[in-house]
Formats: structure tokens, sequence, C-alpha cells
């Protein structure tokens, strides 16, 4: 068995356990029972269903979603007066808005897709300005280089290639603004794109990624990393490859922690999409590192099992993510 073939083979296997589990706890209405009441529990579930080649489960959350958490301005909450319980999801505001948008886009569901893109325009700042990270409306207005490659990513897979490549100029361009890469990588942009360096020291980590401590936000680095890379494929434009590179290179040369960090699921993610372009099989070692980490923490399908929200929402996105890496490795 070749190297490609037992890596795909336990990252399938990790996947369909949660994919299992998840599956068991589905009701007839679409929901996850009584337990799972956040918004968090689900918008990543119908974009795992459909990489398990479940479409039907993903129509029947999104079916779900549209009638509990979808608001009539296309806006995506658990009440109308919370996004989320988990603050992360009010500070990224459009971020679970997105994964919805993306699941309803590919499954042709237009109610869903074209209301909640008609939501996600008002974050656009205009070509290479970015993305608002925050809620329409609150001040200071900033960017951050994860909501920019999902919005990116959206936007490419609605064909809107325009707006898709501008967001990848914007993060190939914030690439040079950063002052040094061997202490760390800032994440933010004021209003006038320059990044942002001054912050409350509480709100580090989502502000600068510290290439010298250990348990950073790695998928914040990730998401950018993967998004060029898949930009990369449909533009044929060397310079999303070469800063794809450039935001990987980043974060594997950061603490070594980052193989064993429960933050560095995007960046296997990032990893397996750059071996598709490169065929660099270095990337190959990166991803089993990482989904080693991953596997050996998993139980019964599951992550993160002390709180239901991140559970459910965690254990989708990394299934989602096995799945496609596994995908991306069997094109060699």
């Amino acid at each position: 068995m070749t190297n490609q073939s037992r890596l795909c083979t336990k990252l399938s296997a990790s996947a369909h356990q949660t994919i299992a589990f998840l599956e068991s706890q589905l009701q007839e209405d679409g929901s996850y029972g009584n337990n799972a009441k956040d918004i968090a529990c689900y918008f990543k579930s119908p974009m795992m269903f459909l990489a398990a080649n479940k479409p039907h489960l993903a129509l029947s959350i999104l079916d779900y979603i549209k009638n509990t958490f979808m608001r009539a301005d296309g806006d995506f909450k658990t009440r109308d007066t919370l996004k989320s319980s988990n603050a992360a999801y009010i500070e990224y505001w459009s971020y679970t808005n997105g994964w919805i948008v993306r699941a309803a886009n590919q499954l042709g569901v237009n109610d869903i897709s074209h209301k909640g893109y008609q939501y996600l325009v008002q974050y656009d700042w205009g070509k290479e300005n970015g993305f608002l990270t925050n809620q329409i409306g609150k001040e200071p207005k900033m960017a951050d280089v994860l909501t920019i490659a999902h919005h990116g990513l959206i936007n490419l897979e609605m064909n809107n290639l325009e707006i898709a490549s501008s967001a990848g100029k914007y993060l190939c361009d914030v690439i040079s603004k950063q002052p040094n890469l061997k202490n760390g990588f800032y994440l933010r942009l004021d209003a006038e794109g320059n990044l942002i360096t001054q912050f409350p020291e509480n709100q580090t980590p989502f502000y600068f990624v510290n290439a010298m401590e250990p348990n950073q936000l790695h998928f914040m680095i990730g998401y950018p990393a993967a998004y060029l890379a898949i930009l990369y494929k449909k533009t044929h434009n060397l310079d999303f490859l070469n800063a794809a590179k450039v935001y990987l290179d980043f974060s594997l040369s950061c603490d070594k922690s980052v193989y064993k960090c429960d933050f560095s699921h995007k960046i296997a993610w990032a990893a397996s999409l750059l071996y598709e372009c490169t065929e660099d099989e270095n990337y190959l070692e990166v991803i089993d590192k990482i989904a080693d980490h991953f596997i050996e923490k998993q139980k019964n399908g599951m992550w993160f099992l002390e709180d239901i929200n991140s559970s459910y929402d965690q254990s989708a996105e990394i299934a989602c993510w096995f799945l496609d890496i596994v995908k991306n490795v069997k094109k060699h």
C-alpha cells in the first residue's frame, strides 16, 4: 500500500465515523434533537454530508436551517437576538452564513443561496478592499484574512470570478505588508488597508499568529492558503500559488506544536491542495502528522465532546476536510 493509500484509508475511516454518528442523531425534521438548539450545531453539516455523497441528508438539514435560523434579510441566527452562543461566530459574523450559502448553492436550493448571498454582498468592501469581519454596522470596520478567503471561495463557487480574484489579490497583498514573518503574522486590516498591530491583549489570537508560541489559531492561515491554491487551480495565476505557499510555509515554520494543535485542521486541508498543485510529497507528511493528532483524539466518531455546540460544529468540519483531503490526494 502506498503512502497516499494509507493516508486516504485512515482519513476516510475517521470521517465516516463522524458521519455515521451525526446521521444517527438526525431527526425527521432535519434537526439533531432537543439538545442541539444553536446554529453552531448545524451550519457545517450540509457541506459534510455533501462531501460524503449524502445530498438527501444535506437537504434535510438545510430545510431545518431555513425554517429555524434564516431571517427575512438573509442572515442566519440562533434567535432574533442571538447569533450563536459561540462568541467567535458573533465576532466573525458572516462565517456561519458562508457555509450554509455554499451548501445551498451546490445543491441548487435557491431560496436559501440567493437571499443568503445577497445578505453577504453587504460585507464586500469593493475591488481588492477585502470583506468586513464584524456584523454590518459595527465600528471600527476591519477585515481579516480568514473572512476574505471565506468570501472569496463563496464567490468563486458562484462563478463570480472577478470578486473571487479580487479577494485573492488582497490576500497576496497582505503578505507584503507583514513586518517580519519570522515573528508572526498579523491577521487583520483597518478600513484603509493597513495592518492592525495594536489590539487588546486578551484579543491577541484573533489579530496575530505568533510563530514562536504554541497553540495558535492556525486555521486563520490555513484557510487563505487553501483558498489561494483553489483559486490558482481555477485561474492558473502563479501569483496565487506562490502566495498559498507563503501562507502555508509560515504556518509550518511556527512552533512545532502546529502538528499537534486542535486548530490545525485547515492546515492539513491546505497542504492537500498544494500537494495536488505541486506533487510535493512533503505536504503528505504534513497531512499525516496533523491527521494522526486528530484521529488519536477522536471518540465515538466525534471531537470536543465537552460541549455539543463545539462538538457538532468542529466534528463536521474535520470530517469535511478529511474527505476533501482524500479527494485531493487521490488525484495523484
